[in-house]
């Protein structure tokens, strides 16, 4: 799931590309741009021209852009030094760089409560 030298960007929104809607992408995703919309991925890769504007659902997500949403990463979720998320994140491992912000609230657990955690948001039982 994490991302090595020789595994390939499945899918890629570069520069001059907006995209509004729902996404779902097996393997990687890669955002240049503007997204609007819900993001489901194995793996998410905000580059620092890239902005969601929605929740996102990953294995592994790596934001050097902005993320106005909820950010659930499955694996483990990555806040570099001029990254910005902006809504609840949840993963079982979080780094965040010196510099980058969260504006929102942090939960820290096992995969499993997290998958809980979202099937219970789904079908509405808080």
């Amino acid at each position: 799931m994490f991302l090595s030298k020789k595994q390939p960007v499945g899918t890629f929104l570069g520069k001059g590309t907006a995209f509004k809607g729902d996404l779902t992408v097996m393997g990687t995703l890669h955002v240049d741009e503007k997204f609007e919309g819900q993001i489901s991925s194995d793996t998410l890769i905000i580059s620092e021209t890239g902005v969601v504007e929605g929740d996102i659902t990953s294995g592994y997500i790596v934001c050097k852009g902005r993320i106005n949403g909820n950010a659930v990463a499955l694996q483990k979720l990555e806040v570099y030094s001029k990254g910005s998320v902006t809504g609840s994140v949840h993963s079982p491992v979080i780094k965040i760089e010196e510099g980058a912000r969260i504006n929102g609230e942090c939960y820290v657990a096992r995969t499993g409560a997290i998958a809980n955690h979202i099937l219970l948001n789904k079908h509405g039982n808080r």
